[in-house]
């Protein structure tokens, strides 16, 4: 199986995040994944239009689609859009993986001895912090994950577009 993680687009009237998210979804369909999973942070500042041209460009795509809010979502125009049908339920039984956004940029690590990932972002990264006051800046292109389950194990890649 082949689960497509994309996080944080960020989609606003006055930026092209939403072209960002066409490269990905142009990317995906020559993978043509089992099922799209977007980690949160859709739009800003609640903007209506941007959940229904995310909403159209899912609608074409031939795999399944889960959307789980994230803190910059406005979950009741999010359900106006998608209704219920849409949303992730909670699936936390016995985690053997943690896979998150949210930081913009991807990081693995083990959080209580669970493997965890951190989906880098269709927007523009944040800057690297490496704890120290010399890291020079980095461009990155929109990024995902592609997480591949078989026989009972799962790999995490990190992909650029």
């Amino acid at each position: 199986m082949l689960i497509a993680q994309v996080s944080d687009i960020h989609a606003a009237p006055d930026n092209d995040h939403l072209a960002r998210f066409d490269r990905v979804l142009g990317w995906l369909a020559q993978l043509q994944p089992d099922v799209l999973v977007l980690s949160g942070d859709l739009t800003d500042d609640g903007w209506l239009e941007g959940y229904r041209q995310i909403a159209a460009r899912l609608g074409k795509v031939p795999y399944a689609s889960l959307i789980l809010p994230g803190n910059s979502d406005d979950r009741r125009l999010m359900r106006s859009v998608w209704g219920e049908n849409a949303w992730a339920k909670d699936a936390c039984d016995g985690a053997l993986h943690i896979a998150s956004g949210h930081v913009h940029r991807p990081i693995a690590g083990m959080f209580a001895g669970i493997p965890a990932h951190i989906c880098a972002s269709v927007c523009p990264a944040n800057p690297v912090c490496f704890g120290t006051e010399r890291v020079p800046p980095a461009e990155d292109a929109p990024g995902l994950m592609i997480h591949r389950y078989m026989n009972s194990v799962l790999t995490s890649h990190h992909v650029r577009v």
